[in-house]
């Protein structure tokens, strides 16, 4: 289709199951109009979707660290799973099947829809969260965990498909961020949150950890109904525009990109979109991505000064005698460790950055509750720089360039932190490292999802990239060694290695894309990913 057809547009849309050909022309006496709708539009999606789905992705990142909190509220003495390795084994088996179901959940979207999908894993979740509150042993604590691992598998890769699928490609970043910063935010309220529920205590024969577990899993019950009424679904498929909004949406989209009708998904197609050794390529900018997120999550875990006997697995350290003896800092401070583990597998928010600035605070002399007040300005920091990087991304068009940006103040935070003497410095170094990385993770997202065509493949690499961050999460947790105690140079430069290798792959993509661009201009490929006037974005 030439430049000059594009303005007469002709597309076919499925709404409610019929295929309706519509032509839109846009002519000088409704350019007004047309642009007047379009923004309007727009904003209604933007209020209509990103809120609603940060905060439900914020509450599951609240559920899955619950582990920590009712750990140290009771838990680890009443199951015993101080035991040796049991608490590793509780904590790992999560991965497992996250890792696993990511990209199968994410193929299945298309066909049963993103209401019934997203309704029924949460549903799954508040499940297991009501049998965790009643678990007898650490056996049967480990099976809900990996059932929890299995229901919120599909969980980030949906919301993160499903943005994609509804605008143009140079406006898809700012919309991540948003999404995702939001989860960041409001999840850096649930060491206060749980604590507070810890003081039901006593109350219905319950103890603290029980009362975790049975409010969360109330609390994501109300959001299962939230979920099916309000969750917006495909572009072709939603309920909430008019005939004219939804058809104006589509039509941006095929003029994009030519995907705004979805592709028939096959087995042939996702082994084929598997072959394509740039989702690889960008997957592997997800192992970067978490392996800097999991760094000093990965270096401290205070709670287990409280354990019958040292934990084993490399990655966890006893420093609660160090820093102090509240139960509340002890809270804190160990779910910094499961929010981190398990939102690199899912790609959602909070920084290991964050944990680490709680034991700089105290060693600067503030109390436990300043402390921890103060580990949230690297929270909204970088939520800030992300929001503004993420407008200019998708405002000039350029994606690599920003990332190569932020995975540098990734490289110099982990640098100050690892090496700085002065604690004031460190701490600076902790909002560089949470500016960075945290930033990343969206652009990372964005910068694969604008250069892929089709809902099929979108599907797959969605899926890849994002379990390919929880890879990175583990590999993270095994890097930082007890003999490195204090600094951890052995981690940190690990950590910094991962980033090397990022920017190396990322150079690699964007030359190619580049090439291929070029190639494409002067006629020596036929079209890119199949699609006649499509360009990679760079």
């Amino acid at each position: 289709m030439s430049v000059e057809e594009e303005k007469t547009t002709t597309s076919e849309k499925s709404i409610n199951g019929d295929v309706v050909l519509h032509q839109l022309e846009k002519g000088q006496d409704s350019q007004v109009d047309y642009s007047e709708l379009e923004r309007k539009t727009i904003r209604q999606i933007d209020l209509r979707m990103l809120p609603l789905l940060g905060i439900l992705y914020a509450i599951a990142l609240v559920d899955r660290t619950n582990l920590s909190f009712a750990r140290t509220a009771g838990m680890e003495e009443d199951l015993q799973i101080a035991v040796g390795d049991r608490y590793s084994i509780v904590s790992l088996v999560f991965f497992i099947p996250y890792t696993l179901f990511e990209l199968p959940s994410n193929l299945l979207l298309r066909r049963f829809g993103v209401r019934l999908c997203l309704t029924c894993y949460i549903a799954g979740w508040a499940v297991v969260l009501l049998g965790m509150t009643f678990v007898k042993n650490y056996q049967q604590l480990a099976v809900c965990r990996t059932l929890l691992g299995v229901f919120e598998a599909g969980f980030f890769p949906a919301m993160t498909f499903v943005i994609s699928t509804w605008y143009k490609r140079h406006e898809v970043q700012a919309r991540l961020v948003f999404f995702y910063m939001t989860s960041v935010t409001i999840g850096s309220c649930s060491p206060i949150l749980c604590y507070c529920m810890t003081l039901l205590g006593g109350k219905a024969g319950l103890k603290g950890w029980q009362w975790i577990f049975l409010i969360q899993a109330l609390v994501t019950f109300v959001l299962v109904v939230l979920t099916w009424f309000l969750v917006v679904d495909f572009p072709d498929k939603n309920t909430f525009l008019t005939p004219e909004q939804t058809q104006l949406v589509l039509d941006r989209l095929e003029k994009d990109r030519g995907d705004s009708l979805p592709d028939e998904l096959t087995k042939a197609k996702v082994f084929h979109h598997l072959g394509d050794w740039i989702i690889w390529a960008h997957a592997a900018d997800g192992i970067g991505i978490a392996s800097s997120l999991e760094f000093w999550s990965s270096t401290f875990d205070p709670s287990s000064s409280l354990a019958a006997k040292p934990l084993k697995p490399p990655a966890i350290v006893s420093v609660a005698d160090i820093i102090c003896d509240s139960r509340f800092l002890l809270m804190a401070e160990q779910s910094r460790r499961d929010v981190k583990s398990s939102l690199v597998s899912a790609q959602l928010p909070a920084t290991a950055a964050s944990y680490f600035s709680t034991i700089i605070l105290k060693s600067m002399g503030w109390s436990t509750s300043a402390a921890l007040l103060l580990t949230t300005p690297p929270y909204f920091a970088a939520a800030l720089v992300s929001i503004i990087i993420g407008y200019l991304s998708d405002r000039t068009k350029q994606r690599a360039s920003f990332l190569a940006f932020q995975t540098t103040l990734t490289i110099i935070g982990l640098l100050v932190v690892g090496y700085a003497s002065g604690n004031g410095v460190r701490y600076f170094g902790i909002f560089v490292l949470t500016i960075g990385s945290s930033g990343c993770v969206p652009a990372v997202l964005a910068y694969s999802a604008n250069n892929v065509v089709s809902h099929s493949k979108r599907s797959v690499s969605t899926g890849v990239v994002i379990a390919f961050g929880g890879i990175g999460g583990i590999m993270g947790t095994t890097v930082f060694r007890q003999e490195d105690f204090p600094r951890y140079i052995n981690g940190i430069w690990t950590s910094v290695g991962a980033q090397l290798l990022m920017l190396i792959v990322l150079a690699v993509t964007t030359w190619t894309y580049w090439r291929r661009n070029k190639l494409a201009r002067e006629g020596k490929l036929p079209t890119l990913e199949g699609q006649p006037g499509f360009y990679y974005t760079l």
